[in-house]
């Protein structure tokens, strides 16, 4: 499910999450998660290695990571970017056995 563009206070999250607070960080991840998280499609290939939370943790770690580099005047590109956290680590990261998986 898309949602739409952010609002005022998830942009106010998002700016303090740049900023360094963890706990704005924790409510994007909470609010913007779940929708990642049910968007993956892990292979039945590779289900016996990892799951969704597997795959999630090392999404929300790569986020937390890497949330410096986002630019707060972006906001509204925050799921997008989470998005790529996933993505990044899937296709050459930490899962290389993953990086044929469409």
């Amino acid at each position: 499910m898309k949602r739409p563009l952010l609002d005022a206070e998830q942009r106010n999250w998002v700016s303090r999450a740049v900023a360094g607070d963890k706990d704005a960080l924790g409510e994007l991840l909470a609010y913007f998660g779940p929708d990642v998280e049910a968007a993956l499609h892990i292979s039945s290939t590779w289900s016996g290695l990892f799951d969704a939370a597997d795959v999630m943790q090392i999404t929300y770690l790569e986020a937390f990571l890497h949330i410096k580099r986002f630019d707060p005047a972006r906001a509204d590109a925050f799921p997008a970017w989470l998005r790529h956290c996933y993505v990044s680590r899937r296709t050459g990261g930490c899962w290389p056995a993953c990086a044929n998986i469409p």
